[in-house]
């Protein structure tokens, strides 16, 4: 974050990011509801999840 950033958001009421967040969260909401797509398996999305912080942990062998 550079001083500038610092300075627009200074001068931003708090609620102005907040909300900022909120219309992305719905911008992306949106698509992913369009995207027709297949995707992942979210059992296959957690076990890659669980396999990555495993081997960050260093606790790769079970």
């Amino acid at each position: 974050m550079t001083s500038d950033d610092n300075d627009r958001n200074a001068s931003r009421p708090p609620d102005a990011d907040y909300a900022s967040s909120i219309e992305d969260l719905r911008q992306l909401w949106r698509q992913a509801i369009e995207d027709n797509s297949p995707g992942i398996a979210p059992d296959e999305v957690f076990e890659r999840l669980y396999r990555k912080y495993r081997t960050i942990l260093g606790r790769d062998s079970v």
